[in-house]
């Protein structure tokens, strides 16, 4: 949330009054049905392989906004934190999934999955984000 407030003046209030977009939920609900209802290795995978590139994602997505200058280095705090946070984040899940890797052919299988997965799901996410962009849906409700 500080994110948009600094960048644009943006309060809880006015992301509130909005509509939770379609590629939003599809991502989360992804997300849920990988990590409560499939086998936990498609879990640690997906969550594994979306922490890593949004590691490199936010490094990109920081640089931009500074580059375009529309918010300092200085008050720049969101990204910069996960561009650092979320590479540690996906080791942590790595290091679950490296021994699984070497152990069989059905633990291998899930973690591929997981990781194809994962790497979609984010695809998806900021594909539909894109293709939307110029949706301004209000909350009738």
């Amino acid at each position: 949330m500080l994110f948009l407030e600094r960048l644009a003046g943006i309060r809880q209030a006015d992301v509130d009054a909005r509509v939770l977009w379609p590629e939003v939920r599809q991502f989360n609900t992804t997300l849920t049905g990988a990590c409560v209802l499939d086998d936990y290795v498609v879990g640690v995978g997906v969550l594994g392989a979306i922490e890593r590139m949004f590691s490199d994602i936010s490094s990109w997505i920081g640089n931009a906004v500074v580059a375009h200058g529309w918010l300092s280095e200085e008050r720049l705090v969101h990204y910069r934190l996960h561009q650092e946070l979320d590479v540690r984040h996906s080791e942590d899940f790595f290091d679950v999934l490296r021994p699984l890797w070497s152990s069989g052919r059905d633990e291998r299988y899930l973690v591929e999955q997981g990781l194809r997965l994962g790497a979609s799901a984010f695809d998806g996410l900021y594909r539909g984000l894109w293709h939307g962009r110029a949706r301004r849906w209000l909350r009738e409700a």
